[in-house]
């Protein structure tokens, strides 16, 4: 077996490895501020809350 060979094998695997993580994280990172803004943006379209004494009091009477 020919140590030589085997070598550039291993670096190139390291190497391609690295890159997917280096891509995974990049993807990562885009995702979760992609998220982020989307929570901002529903936050903003939010309707104004009801006034708290709407809704106590219920009149039954026909």
């Amino acid at each position: 077996m020919n140590i030589q060979s085997i070598n550039p094998s291993v670096t190139l695997s390291a190497k391609s490895d690295g890159a997917g993580l280096l891509v995974m994280k990049k993807a990562l990172d885009t995702f979760s501020r992609d998220g982020q803004n989307l929570v901002d943006l529903l936050k903003q379209s939010a309707p104004a809350p009801s006034p708290p004494n709407l809704g106590n009091n219920i009149d039954i009477k026909a």
